[in-house]
């Protein structure tokens, strides 16, 4: 009796043990393709735009003094805006780079999760603007995937 209850109870441990683990794994899994961006910006290498999300058209957008920047352009408010950006960026070597702060997972259950970080942006390393980011993400075949991003830029 007494080696019953061991054993089930050592089932359960181990159980919750392993169920803890896959659940860090698959936040550090997110953690990384949110991570993806800030390598990307940091590095200047645009192709880790297009692994970090879902497609280049996913959205990527800020609202500055608490409205959104108008007026919506795929072409600076996607992905691929972002991308094109980073290419811009390096081609005529400028000096961007973010850095992430208190990065937080405030979701993250049946395939779906949601990132909250701070960051801040500098050029020549003066920083130039501040906020957060929140980021969506789904889990696909090929890992976690940013659906979209929304920013806040400060400057003040």
């Amino acid at each position: 009796m007494i080696i019953k209850l061991v054993q089930h109870c050592l089932i359960i441990c181990l159980t919750f043990t392993l169920g803890s683990l896959t659940a860090q794994s698959e936040s550090d899994n997110i953690l990384s393709t949110v991570n993806l961006v800030n390598e990307a910006i940091n590095t200047k290498n645009a192709e880790l735009i297009d692994s970090a999300f879902i497609k280049t058209s996913a959205l990527f957008y800020g609202v500055k003094d608490e409205i959104a920047l108008e007026p919506y352009s795929e072409n600076t408010h996607t992905a691929n805006g972002l991308a094109y950006f980073i290419k811009y960026w390096k081609e005529n070597e400028i000096n961007v780079t973010q850095l992430f702060d208190d990065i937080d997972i405030l979701e993250n259950r049946q395939g779906m999760a949601i990132v909250k970080t701070n960051y801040t942006a500098h050029r020549d390393g003066n920083p130039t603007h501040w906020g957060k980011e929140i980021y969506s993400l789904i889990l696909t075949k090929n890992g976690w995937k940013i659906v979209s991003c929304i920013f806040s830029i400060n400057t003040e």
